[in-house]
């Protein structure tokens, strides 16, 4: 795999593919692991970076083909002590998810109302880290690296 870019737009070329780059997440050094990619040529499973990859196909309706393709270690969300990657249209929207999945999977009751003033906070997120999207679209990541106990007392 190879992310480039011509005309100041990112590209990505997979086994001598191109396709168009509408996101690419790399949290922490860790390399990529999701990309949403657009072309005009078919990608095939065989295509992807590793066997942890899965992929998701839709079609665009100039009838290009439109594919979301991850690196699935990083969302299995039923893992508890997992890394994880949270997608959104905006970061403040991934935060949201970030903290719905630790306060569920913590069993705290908290209202939808206070989770969306936390993730607009500053004050968070020791252990949720924004994600910078090397893509062309304005979408968002967040990279939850450890259940931070500090932030499980802001859901009290």
């Amino acid at each position: 795999m190879q992310f480039f870019e011509f005309n100041h737009q990112a590209f990505v070329r997979l086994n001598g593919k191109e396709y168009f780059c509408h996101a690419a997440f790399s949290p922490s050094y860790r390399g990529y692991v999701f990309f949403t990619l657009q072309g005009q040529t078919a990608l095939a499973k065989e295509d992807l970076p590793g066997k942890s990859w899965q992929l998701i196909h839709t079609r665009a309706k100039d009838r290009s083909h439109i594919y979301s393709i991850y690196d699935q270690s990083y969302f299995e969300y039923e893992k508890r002590e997992a890394e994880l990657v949270f997608v959104a249209p905006t970061v403040y929207g991934a935060k949201y998810l970030a903290l719905k999945h630790l306060a569920r999977n913590n069993r705290l009751n908290v209202s939808d109302a206070r989770l969306t003033m936390l993730s607009r906070s500053d004050q968070l997120l020791s252990g949720i880290e924004d994600v910078t999207n090397r893509g062309n679209m304005e979408i968002a990541a967040v990279y939850l690296k450890r259940i931070d106990y500090r932030v499980l007392d802001l859901l009290k």
